[in-house]
C-alpha cells in the first residue's frame, strides 16, 4: 500500500551549517533542539557531503542535482549564470507540476542576477524594491571609503566593531521566517514549494540582539579582535578559536529557534502534516582545523553537512550512516512526491533508506567536489569513494594561464575523519585509481583560468553585499 501523497515541500538551507564537531564543544551543540525536533520526526543522514566548498559551487547540485560548476561567478558572471540556467531545476519542475513556488533569502550568490530566480513565482532575494534589504546606507559609505584609509590595526578593529553592531549584510532569520510563513498562510489551499535560506551562521555574526549586558558587550569586542586578526592573517590562540566557535554556535541557536518557530506555525495552520521538510547546509565552516577559517575549501569540516528529510510517512528518528550528497535531494524529492521529470540527474533517490526498504546504497558511489578561491586564483578539488578521498590544489599564476598542481593528497576518511595523515605514498594503487577518476571529472575550464570579467553596474547592490560579507 502506497503512503498517502505529500502535498507540499519546504526546503530549509542554512549557510555555513557544518556537522563536524567543534573542538571543545559537545556534538549536540551543532544540532540544537529546534533542529533536533525536526530530525526526530524524520530521517537524518550523518555522512552527507556537499559537492561545493562555497555557496556558488554547492547550490547547483542542490537545486539541479548536477556536477559542480566549472567556473566561479567572480571569474565570469555570464558563464556562471548560463550554467545555473541550463536545464530544469527543482523550482521549475515543481512549478510545472502545479506547485506555487517561492524563495526567501538574502545571499548575493543566489540572487536573480546569477539565475536563481528561474522557476520561482515569488522570489525574495532582498534586492528588489519593496523586499527586505539588509544593506544599510552607512555600510555602503564605509565600504566605499575603506580602501582609501590606511589599514591600521586601530581602524580595522573599529570597523569590525561597527560591522558587528550594525545590521549585518543579510536579512536576519527572524525576518526570513516571517516572510516565508506569511506566504505559506496566504497560499495554504494551494500546493506549495517554499525555499528559505538562513544566512545568520555566515560571518560577520550579528551581535545586535546580544548586547544587553556587560558580558555580551565584552563578547562583541572580543569577536571584533578575532576578525581583525584573521584579516591580517595572524594565528588565533586556542582561546581565540574557542571563542569564534562559540559565536558561531550562538548564531546557530538563533537559526534553530527560527526553524522551530516556522515549523510550529506550520503545524498550527495544519500545513506541517502534509509537508515534506528538507533541511541541509550549502557547505560547512572551518575553525582552524587545517589552519584555515571560513569556507572555500574541500576539507572534511567544510564539505560535511547535515541532511534531514522529515514527514510522517518516513521512518521517525532514524539516523543513516550511508554516504550521500546534496545532489541526492532533488531525485529524492521527486520520488517522494511522485513527480516524473525525465531529467538526467547526478544524484540518487534516497527513498529506500527513508522508508527502510534497504539500509545501504551502492558502495561504489563517487563524490566529486570543488571550491574556488578567485582572489588567489586557486581551485581545490576532492574525489571520494569507498572511504578514500583525494584532495588536489591547482594554482593559476595569472589570468588565462594553465593550472599547476600544487599538491595531491590521499586520506582514509574512515580511520582518519579529520584528514590529518596523507597516505598517498603508502597506498599508491588506491591513489592512482581515484586520481584517474578525478582527471575524468576535470573539464578544460578546470585546467585554465580565464580572463576575469566584471559584472557591470546593474549588479552594484549584489557586489556591495559580497563586499560586506568579505568576498570582495
Amino acid at each position: 500500500m502506497d503512503p498517502e501523497p505529500i502535498k507540499n515541500l519546504l526546503l530549509i538551507t542554512v549557510d555555513c551549517l557544518r556537522s563536524t564537531p567543534l573542538a571543545g564543544y559537545a556534538a549536540e551543540n551543532l544540532f540544537p533542539p529546534g533542529m533536533q525536533a525536526l530530525a526526530d520526526r524524520g530521517v537524518r543522514f550523518d555522512n552527507a557531503l556537499s559537492l561545493g566548498g562555497g555557496t556558488p559551487e554547492a547550490f547547483p547540485s542542490i537545486l539541479k542535482s548536477c556536477s559542480p560548476p566549472p567556473i566561479h561567478p567572480q571569474q565570469d558572471p555570464d558563464a556562471y549564470r548560463r550554467f545555473v540556467s541550463e536545464g530544469p531545476s527543482l523550482p521549475e519542475i515543481m512549478h510545472r507540476a502545479g506547485f506555487n513556488t517561492a524563495a526567501f533569502h538574502s545571499n548575493p550568490w543566489l540572487s536573480r542576477w546569477y539565475g536563481y530566480g528561474k522557476g520561482f513565482e515569488h522570489f525574495n532575494d532582498s534586492f528588489s524594491p519593496g523586499e527586505a534589504n539588509p544593506v544599510s546606507s552607512m555600510g555602503h559609505i564605509v565600504n566605499r571609503i575603506k580602501p582609501a584609509i590606511p589599514q591600521s590595526w586601530l581602524f580595522l578593529s573599529a570597523y569590525d566593531v561597527w560591522q558587528a553592531m550594525a545590521d549585518p549584510p543579510y536579512t536576519r532569520a527572524e525576518v526570513e521566517t516571517e516572510l516565508a510563513f506569511k506566504y505559506a498562510s496566504q497560499n495554504r489551499n494551494m500546493r506549495q514549494f517554499i525555499w528559505i535560506h538562513y544566512m545568520d551562521c555566515h560571518q560577520p555574526y550579528s551581535f545586535r540582539l546580544w548586547t544587553t549586558s556587560q558580558n555580551e558587550r565584552t563578547r562583541l569586542l572580543d569577536y571584533a579582535r578575532i576578525i581583525t586578526k584573521l584579516r591580517r592573517n595572524l594565528a588565533l590562540s586556542p582561546e581565540g578559536r574557542a571563542s569564534l566557535a562559540l559565536y558561531y554556535l550562538l548564531a546557530l541557536r538563533r537559526v534553530a529557534a527560527q526553524i522551530d518557530l516556522l515549523l510550529s506555525r506550520f503545524e498550527k495552520l495544519g500545513l506541517l502534516e502534509e509537508t515534506l521538510v528538507v533541511l541541509t547546509g550549502d557547505h560547512g565552516e572551518a575553525f582552524g582545523e587545517h589552519e584555515a577559517y571560513g569556507h572555500g575549501f574541500v576539507d572534511h569540516e567544510v564539505l560535511t553537512v547535515p541532511l534531514v528529510f522529515s514527514h510522517k510517512t518516513l521512518d521517525q528518528g532514524l539516523v543513516s550512516h550511508e554516504p550521500v550528497s546534496n545532489a541526492d535531494i532533488l531525485p529524492t524529492v521527486l520520488d517522494l512526491l511522485h513527480i516524473d521529470s525525465k531529467v538526467e540527474l547526478v544524484g540518487t533517490s534516497l527513498t529506500s533508506l527513508l522508508r527502510k526498504r534497504s539500509t545501504h546504497l551502492s558502495q561504489d558511489r563517487t563524490f566529486f567536489s570543488v571550491a574556488y578561491t578567485p582572489p588567489r586564483r586557486e581551485a581545490r578539488y576532492a574525489i571520494q569513494r569507498g572511504g578514500w578521498k583525494v584532495k588536489r590544489l591547482i594554482t593559476f599564476p595569472k589570468p588565462g594561464s594553465s593550472g599547476l598542481v600544487a599538491y595531491d593528497e590521499l586520506f582514509n576518511v574512515i580511520e582518519d575523519k579529520s584528514e590529518t595523515k596523507n597516505v598517498k605514498d603508502e597506498e599508491p594503487e588506491i591513489y592512482r585509481g581515484l586520481e584517474e577518476d578525478l582527471e575524468k571529472h576535470l573539464r578544460p575550464t578546470d585546467k585554465s583560468w580565464g580572463a576575469e570579467r566584471t559584472s557591470g553596474e546593474d549588479m552594484a547592490a549584489v557586489e556591495e553585499r559580497l563586499r560586506r560579507l568579505g568576498y570582495l
